[in-house]
């Protein structure tokens, strides 16, 4: 789906709703890039979606053109070589009638005008891209600036890649084993959640839930947490990796990780 720069920009204003978690309307989203963020300011819950909701500006394939007036000053000309890309005396040789068009997609031309501007060289951006987007030399959005939503895709990265350290923590007494599990397997956080999870904690909870109860109880709440977290990433290590794995097991160790699953768990192993 296209969208007018006009419907684009409106897209990503903030919304307001009530929290499906702690029930107070404390529930903000709005779209950032191409996917629908939500976060909760109250009860911390957030979601993230895979995507679907394209930027007409940040997609648009087609060239546009920049018209650059020769700078008057040997130091702006340097400056505007390496913002081109382009070598000084062959740049200073392709100015006719004291300018040059430079052309690129519309993002780029848009970042070029930007930072030739701040030089003090006068710069015409390209009318057609105004035509298309009259939104664009002002939009925040265009400029990929979110005010504190910057900080969201950084909040759900340290969460996720944190989910192998707070598991391994619920077991201070068996840290020797998950070093010695991940030596072995070549599997380390590093490597992303789904490759340590795979390798390490899934044989790690497949072997607590025939020994230990209580540590497979512990397992299987954290399991639990984890599916109903809030974060797409984070659900999608337990159902896609850890849940798959038990899906695949012999029916009577299958029998016994289902007893120890929370209400969630055990709705989203079902569904595989």
């Amino acid at each position: 789906m296209e969208y007018t720069c006009d419907e684009c920009y409106n897209l990503r204003q903030k919304s307001i709703e009530k929290c499906p978690l702690c029930r107070r309307n404390t529930f903000e989203g709005r779209v950032i890039g191409w996917s629908s963020c939500v976060r909760c300011t109250n009860c911390g819950m957030q979601v993230a979606s895979a995507g679907g909701y394209p930027e007409s500006c940040h997609v648009d394939d087609r060239e546009y053109s920049l018209i650059v007036f020769k700078p008057d000053e040997n130091t702006k000309l340097v400056s505007l070589a390496k913002i081109l890309n382009q070598n000084v005396l062959d740049l200073k040789r392709q100015f006719i009638d004291g300018q040059i068009i430079v052309n690129g997609k519309v993002l780029d031309c848009l970042e070029k005008t930007n930072k030739i501007s701040e030089l003090g060289i006068v710069c015409e951006i390209d009318n057609d891209i105004t035509k298309e987007f009259p939104r664009i030399i002002t939009c925040p959005y265009a400029h990929g600036q979110y005010d504190d939503w910057m900080e969201f895709d950084e909040e759900v990265e340290i969460k996720y890649n944190s989910m192998f350290e707070w598991f391994v923590d619920l077991f201070p007494e068996d840290n020797i084993w998950f070093k010695q599990k991940c030596n072995e397997m070549e599997a380390y956080p590093e490597d992303g959640m789904h490759t340590v999870f795979g390798m390490v904690v899934v044989p790690y909870i497949l072997e607590i839930a025939i020994k230990d109860n209580n540590k497979a109880k512990l397992a299987f709440d954290f399991i639990e947490r984890m599916e109903v977290f809030g974060i797409t990433q984070i659900a999608e290590v337990i159902e896609f990796t850890v849940l798959d794995a038990l899906n695949g097991i012999e029916k009577d160790k299958r029998d016994i990780c289902i007893s120890y699953m929370g209400k969630e768990t055990k709705a989203a192993f079902e569904a595989l």
